[in-house]
């Protein structure tokens, strides 16, 4: 919370000829809708890097002509096998709970 902010309200209060009281009303309400729009900021960043890490690792299709290789779009990558592909998985997992930490 930028203190400049709660400076300025009870200031121009105070120069406006308000009461103490309509000054703290206004101060409150200034806090609660900051501390929503954090929240609602925090959320929508969650939400974009989560799709950002999906994107990156879920959708891809195997090639009907090559077996070892997977492609999205005009996009294409080598499958990883089966060991690769479970340490891939986890490393998404990893990421995402860094993403909630992070983001909390």
């Amino acid at each position: 919370m930028n203190i400049r902010i709660y400076f300025l309200l009870g200031v121009g209060g105070a120069a406006l000829d308000l009461s103490w009281w309509k000054i703290s009303v206004l101060i409150a309400g200034y806090a609660i809708c900051e501390s929503i729009d954090q929240f609602l900021l925090k959320k929508r960043m969650r939400k974009r890097l989560i799709e950002a890490v999906d994107y990156e690792i879920l959708e891809w299709e195997t090639e009907k002509d090559d077996p070892t290789s997977e492609s999205k779009g005009n996009l294409s990558r080598i499958k990883l096998t089966g060991e690769h592909q479970i340490l891939f998985a986890r490393v998404g997992d990893l990421m995402r709970s860094v993403i909630f930490a992070a983001t909390k």
